[in-house]
């Protein structure tokens, strides 16, 4: 989702300026203090664990952890983004080998990692890439880029390209809160993706009315023609997960089905039930 870092009640106060914070994560990122936790994606029954989203977190010795709203613009700005994205990757493939090493028999879970049009629109981004791909010994496809919005981007942007030379390589592609704006529209129209996220408003089965009903049926038929995969995210209670098993998607992702956690917390549920996953991971 939208949120790279993880949210908790002390947190860093929104007076601290961004370049205090910009020079926390700087040091934070020498010192090799960042760390990432993964909220799992599962399949309809809401049991196997298909894919998890990498979340980036750490604690400030004093303030805890911090807001995304307050960080996630100021590594935006200062361009440190470049450097914490590329070790958010590197750090997701090698989660991804260690997981695949854990099912021999099975299908490991798809690795999806937020990334920015600043990050896309470094020239080392796609070296980064393959090079973490190769040093983990990850296939492409098990690693899926998340894209948040892409509204600003003008369609002449070296940024389209970058992105058809990801899936080129095999990397998957999800557009993340589908729905929210119309912006997503010339995005899908652009690309080849494999997955839409569809924004809470649109999964969510509190106050859902006829209307919401009807708009959520045609984006998921309009997913289906375009042969994306569908996640309903934000699925926080069971009349939600209800909603979205009767709507037809594919995928589930929210705090109902599961929290974030360490990637050691996670083996056991990603080493079981691998069976029945040989059909989603193609």
């Amino acid at each position: 989702g939208p949120d790279r870092f993880e949210v908790y009640e002390h947190s860093v106060h929104s007076q601290v300026s961004p370049a205090v914070i910009v020079n926390w994560l700087r040091r934070a990122l020498d010192d090799g203090d960042l760390s990432l936790v993964y909220q799992p994606i599962h399949d309809m029954t809401g049991e196997v664990v298909v894919a998890v989203e990498a979340l980036l977190r750490w604690h400030h010795p004093t303030e805890g952890l911090l807001l995304p709203d307050i960080v996630l613009p100021a590594l935006e700005d200062s361009g440190l983004i470049v450097d914490v994205g590329a070790w958010v990757i590197d750090e997701a493939c090698r989660h991804a080998r260690r997981w695949r090493d854990i099912t021999p028999h099975g299908m490991p879970p798809i690795v999806f990692v937020n990334v920015s049009p600043r990050q896309l629109l470094s020239p080392d981004f796609l070296p980064t890439l393959e090079q973490a791909l190769d040093r983990h010994g990850v296939e492409a496809n098990q690693i899926c880029l998340e894209l948040g919005t892409l509204a600003a981007v003008p369609p002449s942007s070296a940024l389209w390209m970058l992105l058809r030379e990801c899936k080129a390589l095999g990397v998957r592609l999800a557009l993340d809160n589908f729905g929210a704006d119309d912006s997503s529209y010339g995005v899908i129209r652009r690309l080849r993706l494999d997955y839409l996220k569809l924004d809470k408003q649109l999964t969510s089965a509190r106050n859902a009315t006829p209307q919401d009903d009807a708009i959520t049926d045609s984006v998921l038929s309009l997913a289906r023609a375009l042969g994306f995969e569908t996640i309903a995210q934000g699925i926080e209670d069971p009349s939600s997960l209800e909603r979205a098993r009767n709507s037809g998607c594919d995928l589930v992702q929210g705090f109902y089905l599961g929290l974030a956690e360490a990637a050691e917390e996670l083996d056991h549920k990603i080493a079981a039930g691998r069976s029945a996953r040989h059909a989603v991971f193609h």
